[in-house]
């Protein structure tokens, strides 16, 4: 995810303030992170999944899902730019992951749905 909103690799040869793009930039893969992790505590912490409620939860899980959704696309955007080599194997195995990433909050938001519903 940060990748797509870093700057080019040439901007981090020079020393000169780094302005407002960049600062959003850091801030927006803070939040990102942050977001992510609280969707990965949330589905692997048994004690998280007990204490947050739902009306919490299933946001931040939306949230990690759409994420992902996002992430698979620009990924294959990507992969469809370039030649075939190591770097299409790697964007490949990235969308996979994504894929399962995106997909588990999601049965999870209806698993606690169809649970509170029961």
């Amino acid at each position: 995810m940060t990748a797509t909103v870093m700057e080019e690799a040439a901007a981090i040869d020079h020393t000169e303030d780094p302005g407002l793009g960049t600062s959003f930039a850091q801030l927006l893969t803070g939040v990102a992170a942050l977001v992510l992790l609280s969707g990965a505590a949330l589905l692997v912490l048994p004690i998280a999944r007990a204490r947050v409620p739902r009306w919490l939860s299933a946001p931040v899980l939306s949230i990690v899902a759409v994420m992902e959704g996002g992430l698979i696309l620009l990924t294959a955007v990507m992969a469809v730019q370039q030649e075939v080599g190591p770097d299409l194997f790697v964007n490949a195995v990235m969308i996979a992951l994504s894929g399962v990433a995106g997909t588990v909050p999601v049965l999870e938001v209806f698993r606690r749905k169809s649970a509170a519903t029961a």
